[in-house]
């Protein structure tokens, strides 16, 4: 029967997120939650395709299905979605920064159809103060705004749970 929506989240979304949320600091965390979240509209999709159409025959693909997550939940899908099919190309198609420690630094992508262009580690103040007190990481989108991982990963988590 293969691992029902439930499952899939539980094992492989939530975990992931907690991991970041731990270090929300950590690049590579970062991606491994933005990856399965983004996955999960996918296994979503062929599993209640296969054992419950009703709830997905509105759409007439796959990719019409993700194209509605870019509504509900937003830019915040979409930005997760492009980080987690930019994490496809690293290999060719970016360039990265590690620093001595062995943290990843920052992501850069040079593919043009990601809406997202890098993800990397910002330092943050404390509120009232000039001080840095720790890093967080952002990406980047190509029209220069930035999103916070840990805020789009949230929300897009919460719209999962509310959903399965």
């Amino acid at each position: 029967m293969g691992m029902t929506p439930i499952e899939f989240m539980d094992a492989f979304v939530e975990g992931n997120c907690d991991e970041f949320f731990a270090m929300p600091d950590c690049v590579r965390r970062g991606f491994n939650a933005a990856i399965s979240a983004s996955h999960m509209a996918d296994h979503y999709y062929k599993y209640m395709k296969r054992h419950d159409p009703a709830i997905v025959a509105q759409y007439a693909s796959e990719g019409s299905y993700i194209e509605s997550l870019y509504q509900t939940p937003g830019e915040c899908f979409r930005d997760i979605r492009s980080i987690a099919n930019a994490y496809k190309h690293l290999y060719t198609k970016s360039t990265c920064s590690i620093s001595s420690a062995g943290s990843i630094d920052c992501v850069r992508f040079n593919i043009k159809a990601s809406a997202v262009q890098a993800v990397e580690q910002d330092w943050v103040s404390a509120p009232d103060s000039e001080s840095i007190t720790s890093t967080k990481v952002i990406y980047r989108r190509r029209g220069g705004t930035e999103g916070n991982l840990l805020d789009a990963l949230t929300q897009v988590r919460d719209y999962w749970r509310g959903l399965v």
